[in-house]
């Protein structure tokens, strides 16, 4: 064997130990994230306000196993709506909803005086065209 060779399998050694050491962290904070999940939805009870993964929000009105392992929940929003529970993203915390809503009306009331001046700039932007153009009639 070469000097060469001996580096190259080291290299190839050093890869190989890495890729397995990502592939057992992924899966090891895969699995914890899905515990979590699992958790939270078995945490639901009628009357928790929640969001689903497709971003609707009510409260939960009925939660009905339709067969072993299935589970549906009623979701009462201005209508009624029935979901599978994998549905469900996560419980609707109002006060981190409030919280980011009273940063988002302060950032608005920092930039309201930007407003003016950002359609000042855009009619100062406004080029001529090039020479040697003409308009068609």
């Amino acid at each position: 064997m070469k000097s060469g060779d001996i580096g190259f399998y080291v290299v190839l050694a050093v890869i190989i130990l890495v890729f397995t050491v990502l592939v057992a962290s992924q899966s090891r904070r895969r699995k914890t994230q899905q515990a979590e999940y699992t958790g939270m939805l078995d945490t639901l009870r009628v009357g928790t306000k929640v969001k689903t993964v497709g971003g609707v929000i009510g409260v939960i009105k009925e939660i009905r196993e339709e067969a072993p392992g299935f589970k549906t929940v009623l979701l009462e929003t201005p209508s009624l709506i029935r979901y599978d529970l994998q549905a469900i993203y996560g419980i609707v915390n109002e006060e981190k909803i409030a919280q980011a809503q009273a940063t988002n009306v302060q950032e608005h009331k920092d930039t309201d005086s930007g407003i003016d001046n950002t359609k000042d700039a855009f009619e100062a932007k406004k080029t001529k065209p090039k020479s040697g153009t003409t308009k068609k009639n």
